[in-house]
């Protein structure tokens, strides 16, 4: 009797190890799914100097740090950067110029290339903006008040890999950080933001967020290189508020795709792919998904207000 019970006891411990292995197994083969994506060249990041670094607990502005970039000298990285589609001679080069997406105007050549540039930065400690960008982030997103050290496991809880975020953002450099910070700003979008945010920490739907912003940032930068973005650059007369908002919308079809089909970590992979895939090809349904769910949240503002006894939502 008392072996038998041994024994039910042994392979019930051997079932949980199973599990665990198994799950340990497959957040290592999404984990590599989320780096598969086009790589944005970067410099490999320097070794910190000082552990104790802090940020300000004051929060930064989007409008701000965009202005810090457009001012910054960023001429070293611009011998290294890709910003078009390199395209061979003969008949499908004539094909794509004939069929495909239109010449960016020459206008905006100046800012498409900064873009890319600050694509190619990596994070530097002795800038303090760029850490009050870093810690802004992580404010916002856990809506904390208190000081946010530069370096520690609080990352983590935001969806970085560990306690140094530099070391996630070699897929798309500052950009990455610079694209999270305007989701996070702009009134309109806080809500997906935050629908986003709190469904990467569901029990069993959860992904790591900022993992999944930089890939959507990689995303973006890709159909801009790819010409997607060219035809809306043109008409608006400008490059980075385009390309804000297309990340906006591709962070949008993750959020809907994820919540409305039950994904999970393990599914990843096919779900960036398809995404990829969108992003070259499905511009103006991507922009319809946005404005649906932007219409959607906003018919149901009143009734919410109203289930707390009345009043205005914030």
């Amino acid at each position: 009797m008392e072996a038998a019970k041994d024994e039910d006891l042994e392979n019930q411990v051997n079932n949980e190890e199973a599990e665990r292995l198994k799950k340990r197994l497959e957040y290592e083969a999404a984990a590599d799914e989320w780096s598969a994506l086009p790589e944005v060249q970067c410099m490999e990041g320097q070794d910190t100097a000082d552990d104790n670094h802090s940020a300000s607990a004051s929060c930064v502005d989007y409008s701000e740090m965009w202005i810090y970039f457009k001012e910054k000298d960023l001429s070293a990285h611009m011998t290294s950067i890709q910003p078009t589609l390199e395209r061979k001679g003969g008949c499908r080069s004539i094909l794509c110029r004939l069929l495909g997406p239109p010449q960016l105007d020459k206008r905006l050549v100046p800012e498409r290339d900064r873009i890319f540039a600050i694509a190619q930065c990596q994070l530097e400690n002795d800038e303090p903006r760029q850490i009050h960008m870093l810690t802004t982030i992580y404010k916002r997103l856990t809506a904390s008040r208190l000081e946010c050290a530069r370096f520690g496991h609080h990352w983590e809880s935001i969806g970085f890999q560990g306690s140094d975020p530099a070391t996630d953002l070699r897929g798309a450099g500052l950009l990455s950080l610079l694209n999270a910070l305007f989701l996070l700003s702009t009134l309109l979008y806080r809500r997906l933001a935050a629908d986003a945010y709190r469904l990467s920490l569901h029990e069993r739907q959860n992904f790591p967020f900022m993992v999944l912003s930089i890939n959507i940032t990689r995303l973006a930068l890709n159909a801009l290189r790819h010409g997607v973005l060219n035809r809306e650059c043109n008409l608006r007369l400008a490059v980075m508020d385009v390309l804000n908002e297309y990340y906006v919308c591709i962070m949008c079809e993750f959020y809907r795709i994820w919540k409305a089909q039950g994904r999970t970590i393990a599914d990843s992979g096919n779900v960036l792919k398809d995404l990829e895939h969108q992003s070259l090809n499905k511009y103006k349904l991507l922009r319809a998904g946005l404005r649906m769910y932007l219409s959607q949240t906003r018919s149901q503002e009143p009734s919410r207000g109203l289930r707390r006894g009345g009043g205005d939502t914030a």
